[in-house]
């Protein structure tokens, strides 16, 4: 097997120009989730063992949802490289369908959170807070997940670079609403480990509604129709 250095390299470069944003992408996502640790750390060990045991089952949601959503990127691909324009937006619209059920359902079980925490052992002054950070997270779930499909969506079409740009613009937007309801600056009031899910809760709102108006406006993706229907 003779190998053509010059397509292998031309490959190669295509690879990393769509897979470094998404790298990126992923690096600000774990970032953020530095900065509020970081941000609720200064509050003292009791803010932040609340955060860090609200946080056990949202990265367990996290991750069965983005595993389930993960499906759209090969059906999106193998459409996408057949030039088979159509039949793109059910899919989406399906994945849509799919971000907000779960979303839903998820955001409606951690108001029962207390009894998991409960059934774990964990400290009874500490889960009435992590309940209300959780609550919080909760109410973001569904953008947030409907954040994913859009992300897989253009991700596939070869454009990775918006999500990236959106992710990133969405770090300033975590710290500016961590500042004002950790600490209660500007005016908000100081609601400790709860002002970080609440700003966490924002940001989602800011990835789905931001990234959603983009492939909306923008002339690249009019083709595929994927605000033209209610899923």
């Amino acid at each position: 097997m003779v190998v053509d250095i010059k397509t292998l390299l031309q490959e190669t470069k295509k690879t990393f120009r769509l897979g470094l944003p998404i790298a990126f992408g992923f690096l600000c996502i774990y970032l953020n989730n530095t900065i509020d640790t970081i941000m609720v750390g200064r509050l003292g060990p009791e803010q932040l063992a609340t955060m860090a045991l609200a946080l056990t089952p949202v990265r367990f949601i996290m991750m069965f949802t983005i595993g389930i959503l993960s499906a759209l990127s090969p059906l999106i691909s193998r459409f996408y490289g057949a030039n088979d324009i159509e039949s793109i937006q059910p899919v989406v619209h399906q994945g849509i369908f799919i971000a907000l059920s779960i979303g839903i359902i998820a955001g409606l079980i951690v108001f029962f959170a207390d009894h998991f925490f409960i059934c774990l052992g964990q400290p009874n002054k500490i889960i009435p807070e992590a309940k209300k950070y959780l609550i919080a997270v909760g109410l973001g779930f569904p953008p947030a997940f409907v954040y994913i499909c859009f992300k897989f969506f253009c991700e596939s079409i070869s454009d990775s670079k918006a999500p990236m740009r959106f992710v990133l613009i969405s770090i300033a937007v975590n710290i500016f609403f961590n500042y004002c309801l950790i600490y209660g600056n500007l005016g908000f009031p100081a609601l400790g480990a709860l002002g970080s899910g609440i700003a966490t809760c924002a940001v989602n709102y800011f990835l789905c509604i931001g990234l959603g108006l983009h492939i909306h406006l923008h002339p690249r993706y009019r083709a595929y129709g994927i605000f033209h229907h209610v899923p």
